[in-house]
């Protein structure tokens, strides 16, 4: 890599071989550099200038010899290895730059990295694979050999990639873009360029209408980012970015192939105008007189009423832009004709090598506008009215650079071709046209923009006014009528349609096209799914119904998606952009970090954000914790909320809310400290224990719950609610068969208080033989419970069961010799009469239950503790006292576990 600058005085040489070097000036001087061979042997060579303050490397050799200033210059010669000479004041650095002046670089052999800062740089890459860009100023860049990366940059510049595969990029200013044979890319960037690919297959960028392909062959593509470009012929293919519009059939009719003549496209220009005082060459040649030559100056005025042009009456000279003859149009052969026009152009191309190394070429124009002195012989032949006014705009028109409609490429269609469309045609629907039709108008607008003057209030428009053309005001496109798909592009050059494009009819129902040069700062929408653009001033978009996707453009636009689900597209990957909710209005505002792209936008009424094709989600609640809905929840409990992703605090207060709507606690969203954000989880750690028994609400505003890029968590009417427990304790149990374990139904329990005896809360065990009396106040109370006696009941005492009793009575096992010992629920079941001994009257008791005499003594069920069971009883001694549920002191929750004992049932036959 070798940098340098130009000064025909001091000379340095670098000699060596195989290896990239760079040469860079030591001083304030201007120094010329040339390289004999690309390497020092095998290594990197390296020499620097002191006038960078550059890091320097870490292995600087210092040389004492000859200083590099010295006549004739210094030869530096490497070895093996990477080779670094320092001199007095100087550093070796590791980035390649001119030093703002107009530096001459010349490469290496190798790939070179050759950059020219400021100033107006010469760089030659020579061999090899070089990237080469020239900074600031007017630049000669050339690639020479190799496939080679040219840039440009600002300033107008000639990049030349010469042979190889190219890729060149022009950067800002007005650039000449050249390559030899390979198949090269060349992108002018912004202003006007000159691309010449010169064979090979080339791709060709274009970003600006006034870019011009000179070379267009067979292979080549042109990729088009700017509405209306007038692709050349030739070219293998044409690819258009999204929403980007060709040329439009009604200009491309109407545009001479020569054009444009005066100036660039769009730019607004000032053209001199005469009346010829002599002949030239033609035949009975008159002056204007004062009254044809107003006629003249009228009709030039109606082309400069509605575009950017003017016109300056200037003395006649060869010199004028635009001169008026009358003569018989023999000289032209056209005696048959009206009136004719006549374009001479001349074009000079150079390289401006004094002292700013650019490419410039220049086209002059001058039109010949003839009318036929014949004709039109009569002082009044010309005003506005008579056929002679007609004929002035047909060849003011050509000299503008109109053509005919129906030749030369592309034309108008059969029913398009008449003069109610363009004073070009020779189909005529009147004889007296006062001024251009609608096509003309719109080609004019193409050529040279809009009179700001004309069309200056706030005008609204819609799919009936087609051809749209304003010159300032806050104007307003609406599609509202619509019941179908709308597209709308406000950007200048762009078709508009409702329902199927037809881009070959513009008076279609349902189409309409932005006039070029013409500005619309607002679009609205219909009731179907839409697609909506803005352009690059301050637009308003409005969906209104449907489904619609919106896009600003680079100004500082509001987006309103209306009703429907709706979409607001952004160029760039969300990262860029801050993004601000404004919970009052529920509204974003979206501000792109990068300038020019998407400017400060207002987003509201939108469902779906897209940032570079990827759509950025709403949090959304995926859990709560506790469940919604839950109750029993402890008055200590957190509530954990997770969501869909990582979250932050918003704005506003997030409440929690009794079943009255009372304010239970209130936490600040961002600043609160009972709130603890961690990943996609929200813990809200309530200041005191909630009330028992109550129901509660959490309310989060919208905008009070944010994902890391600034968008809200917005409730849509979600409503998450929980109850927390009772205050005291909660008595629960279940009641079984003390034999089977099978569950016991319908057992009534009282939960008493002591000492006052009063019935507290009652109970009925279910069918799984599950009882609760909930929560119950702390203190002391007794648990009274029974259960009435059925069919099924008495039929389970049987003269089984007096046999066992009276077997219990004689002290013998009534379950049989080598089976287990009787439990203490037989000796309840066998005391019938509960006097602390079984006996043979208690045998007796239960032989007349089985017989169903009527002097058998009632059945009864005793409810016991689960713990009697494990009671040391004997026919001698039955303990009533271990039958009895001891009383609960209730201070904590209370599980009781119940058995039932059936009276004279004492061999545990009873069954549900």
């Amino acid at each position: 890599m070798l940098c340098g600058a130009p000064n025909p005085f001091t000379i340095f040489r670098r000699l060596g071989m195989s290896g990239n070097q760079l040469v860079f000036d030591s001083q304030d001087e201007r120094e010329k550099v040339f390289v004999a061979d690309g390497s020092l042997f095998a290594g990197t060579g390296l020499f620097m200038s002191s006038r960078y303050d550059f890091a320097s490397f870490a292995a600087t050799v210092s040389d004492e010899g000859q200083n590099p200033e010295t006549a004739g210059g210094y030869d530096m010669a490497g070895y093996f290895g990477q080779d670094v000479r320092s001199y007095p004041s100087m550093k070796a650095i590791g980035l390649w730059r001119g030093d703002g002046g107009d530096n001459y670089y010349y490469g290496t052999s190798g790939p070179d990295d050759l950059a020219g800062d400021g100033g107006n740089d010469t760089i030659y890459g020579y061999d090899g694979d070089d990237t080469i860009s020239g900074g600031e100023g007017h630049d000669y860049l050339g690639g020479m050999e190799g496939d080679d990366v040219i840039r440009g940059d600002a300033g107008d510049d000639l990049l030349d990639g010469g042979m190889g595969n190219n890729s060149l990029y022009g950067g800002e200013g007005d650039d000449y873009l050249t390559a030899y044979g390979g198949n090269d890319l060349l992108d002018g960037g912004q202003g006007a360029d000159s691309l010449y690919g010169n064979g090979g297959d080339d791709i060709y960028v274009i970003d600006d209408r006034n870019d011009v392909i000179f070379e267009a062959n067979a292979g080549d593509t042109a990729v088009v980012s700017v509405n209306g470009y007038s692709v050349p012929q030739g070219l293998t293919e044409v690819v258009y970015e999204e929403n980007v519009e060709p040329l439009p059939y009604f200009i491309a009719a109407l545009k001479s192939v020569n054009n444009p003549y005066w100036g660039r496209y769009g730019e607004a220009q000032t053209l001199t105008y005469s009346f010829a005082l002599a002949a030239t060459n033609e035949q009975n040649f008159q002056l204007y007189t004062a009254e044809q030559q107003a006629a003249v100056a009228g009709a030039l005025g109606k082309y400069s009423a509605f575009s950017g042009l003017s016109f300056t009456e200037v003395a006649d000279s060869p010199d004028v832009q635009i001169r008026f003859f009358r003569d018989d149009l023999s000289s032209a052969g056209m005696s048959a004709a009206a009136g004719y026009a006549s374009l001479s152009q001349s074009t000079s191309t150079s390289l401006n090598s004094v002292s700013i190394p650019y490419f410039v070429m220049t086209t002059t124009s001058h039109e010949s506008i003839h009318i036929d002195v014949n004709d039109f012989s009569s002082s009044d032949s010309m005003n506005p009215g008579t056929y002679g006014f007609q004929v002035l705009l047909h060849e003011i028109g050509h000299a503008l650079g109109l053509k005919h409609p129906f030749e030369d490429g592309a034309v108008l269609p059969e029913d398009q071709d008449n003069t109610d469309y363009s004073v070009m045609s020779y189909t005529m629907r009147d004889y007296d046209l006062t001024e251009p039709a609608i096509l003309d108008i719109a080609a004019m607008h193409y050529f040279f923009g809009v009179n700001g003057s004309a069309l200056s209030g706030d005008d609204a428009y819609d799919f009936s006014d087609h051809y749209l053309w304003d010159g300032s005001g806050i104007d307003s496109f609406s599609a509202a009528a619509e019941t179908g798909d709308v597209y709308l592009n406000l950007n200048a050059g762009s078709w508009l349609y409702a329902g199927l494009k037809d881009a070959t009819d513009l008076f279609a129902a349902g189409q309409a096209f932005v006039g070029f040069g013409t500005t619309l700062e607002n679009g609205e929408g219909g009731s179907g799914n839409d697609r909506l653009i803005g352009n690059g001033v301050n637009n308003q978009l409005s969906g209104i119904g449907g489904n619609d996707v919106l896009s600003g453009g680079s100004g500082d636009d509001t987006l309103d998606g209306g009703a429907g689900d709706d979409t607001a597209l952004f160029s760039g990957a969300v990262g860029e952009y801050a993004v601000v909710y404004d919970p009052a209005t529920g509204s974003y505002s979206v501000t792109d970090g990068v300038a020019g792209r998407d400017g400060v936008d207002t987003v509201l009424g939108v469902e779906h954000f897209s940032f570079d094709g990827v759509e950025e989600l709403f949090p959304e609640i995926v859990l709560f914790s506790p469940a919604n809905g839950a109750g029993g929840v402890a008055v200590d409990a957190d509530i954990v909320i997770t969501f869909s992703e990582a979250v932050t605090g918003g704005s506003g207060f997030i409440e929690l809310r009794d079943s009255g709507g009372g304010l239970a606690e209130s936490y600040d969203a961002v600043a609160s400290t009972r709130l603890a954000f961690t990943g996609d989880t929200l813990t809200i750690d309530p200041g005191t224990d909630l009330e028992a028994g109550t129901a509660y609400s959490l309310v989060i505003p919208d905008g009070g719950i944010l994902d890391l890029h600034g968008f809200a968590y917005t409730s849509s009417g979600d409503l998450y609610q929980f109850t927390t427990e009772e205050s005291g304790s909660l008595v629960e149990g279940a009641v079984s068969f003390w034999q089977s374990g099978a569950a016991l139904a319908g057992v009534e329990l009282n939960l008493v208080s002591k000492p006052e005896e009063t019935v507290e809360a009652t109970a009925s065990s279910n069918a799984d033989g599950v009882f609760s009396f909930g929560r119950v106040d702390e203190g002391e109370y007794g648990l009274n419970a029974g259960k009435p006696v059925d069919d099924g009941a008495s039929r389970a005492v049987g003269v089984s069961d007096a046999l066992a009793a009276f077997k219990l009575a004689f002290g013998r096992n009534p379950n049989g010799d080598g089976e287990p010992e009787p439990t203490a629920c037989q000796y309840l079941a066998a005391d019938i009469d509960r006097n602390g001994s079984v006996e043979a009257a208690d045998g007796l008791g239960i032989l007349k239950m089985a017989l169903g005499l009527s002097s058998a003594p009632e059945p009864d069920w005793i409810i016991a503790p689960e713990s009697v069971a494990d009671a040391e009883m004997s026919g001698d001694n039955v303990d009533w006292r271990e039958a009895e549920i001891p009383g609960v002191a209730l201070a904590e929750d209370v599980d009781l576990q119940l058995v039932g004992v059936l009276m004279g049932d004492v061999d545990g036959s009873w069954a549900a």
